[in-house]
């Protein structure tokens, strides 16, 4: 199987095959995006491309199963570029789907993962119009744990595997970009963007990012002279994350009031579905 995806494959018939048969008919499909390294101006041209979105199950769904249809709460799905199911376990896959119940949605909202930010301001491939106002909720719900989740990226994925580009790249891709919304309140995902923007407070990650792009040198490891660099920019955008979580205007915790709302209108949409 090749990788990548084929140009003869548009945006627009991925999405109508995504949101009409990569979701079980059970379910209402709320908001879907295109992330990862396509999204953020990462991709090499036989990268793959990513989905995250968020789904609805109806009341009688969600409580008929004694463990509320755990396998439902989120959907993790791989095609090849015909649009082929690739079984779980199996590598490979040029589209990969994952999306969340709403209920996982929220409580994911409040500890501050990425791809809630992802899913509530990056550009739709889908959107359900009857769910304007619990994604208004949703991003009144957001807080300042973006910075958490930025910092537990580095201090895990990328320090066990220092040597590794990719995660190399992403540690400061997620620093920075939580570095930006804590400042800025606005949610940027293009990768240029972050690293022109990081450039007025400190200037890191330049050469990361250009070796990174570069198809020759993207798969070899970082050397050790790299590594004792890399190491010191990424400490400085710890400590500048940890500065930018001080003076944000965002909240500590989502705000009580708001997640009850999400709540009461989440109750009324489910029932709405039956």
């Amino acid at each position: 199987m090749e990788n990548g995806i084929q140009t003869s494959v548009t945006e627009e018939e991925i999405a109508d095959f995504l949101i009409n048969d990569g979701y079980p008919p059970e379910l209402m499909p709320v908001s879907c995006i295109l992330a990862g390294s396509q999204a953020y101006g990462l991709a090499l041209k036989d990268s793959d491309r990513d989905y995250v979105g968020i789904h609805l199950m109806d009341t009688w769904s969600c409580l008929e199963h004694p463990d509320y249809r755990p396998d439902f709460q989120v959907i993790r799905r791989k095609f090849t570029k015909d649009f082929q199911e690739v079984s779980p376990g199996v590598k490979g896959g040029d589209i990969s789907l994952d999306s969340f119940e709403m209920w996982k949605f929220i409580n994911l909202i409040t500890k501050g993962s990425f791809v809630t930010y992802e899913i509530l301001y990056m550009p739709e491939i889908h959107h359900d119009i009857c769910s304007n106002t619990l994604i208004e909720l949703c991003r009144a719900a957001l807080n300042n744990k973006i910075g958490k989740a930025a910092k537990c990226n580095a201090f895990h994925d990328w320090r066990r595997d220092k040597s590794n580009r990719k995660k190399t790249v992403m540690a400061y891709y997620r620093l920075i970009q939580a570095i930006y919304f804590l400042r800025e309140m606005e949610f940027e995902w293009k990768a240029d963007s972050l690293w022109d923007y990081v450039k007025s407070i400190i200037p890191v990650g330049g050469e990361v990012l250009k070796q990174y792009m570069d198809v020759e040198t993207r798969l070899l490891a970082l050397d050790e002279g790299q590594l004792d660099k890399v190491a010191s920019e990424i400490e400085k955008l710890v400590d500048e994350v940890g500065r930018a979580m001080v003076i944000t205007k965002l909240p500590d915790q989502s705000p009580e009031a708001v997640v009850k709302e999400i709540l009461q209108v989440l109750i009324n949409t489910r029932s709405g579905l039956i």
